[in-house]
């Protein structure tokens, strides 16, 4: 099985979807996982305050929990936020499936079989 791993990234990648396509060109079975600030808290009314600091608002691309349940729609793929979801990824990894936690840690992380 091949990786494509990325931490920190893909949010100021040009292309949002561009990384995922080519990971999924490149890696006939493989396993990808990104991982990123938690910009689902935005969508939230649970952001602490100050929480925008953290990401520095320069990030051009503010890929959240939609956009990966989106891009991943048709693979078993996990969407958690580190550290509370770090139990779940590994339940993840030993049966795949969809699986969204409740997306309350600082980084978020996803992991799709691809």
């Amino acid at each position: 099985m091949h990786l494509f791993f990325s931490n920190q990234v893909l949010d100021h990648a040009p292309s949002s979807s561009d990384p995922v396509q080519t990971a999924r060109r490149l890696l006939p079975r493989g396993l990808f996982v990104a991982i990123k600030p938690n910009v689902s808290l935005c969508d939230r009314d649970a952001a602490p305050e100050g929480w925008y600091r953290f990401w520095g608002k320069v990030h051009p691309n503010m890929l959240n929990d939609t956009f990966w349940a989106r891009e991943f729609a048709d693979r078993p793929h996990f969407i958690g936020s580190l550290p509370n979801g770090s139990d779940q990824i590994v339940k993840w990894a030993k049966a795949p499936s969809k699986i969204c936690d409740r997306l309350r840690g600082d980084l978020l992380i996803c992991a799709a079989m691809i």
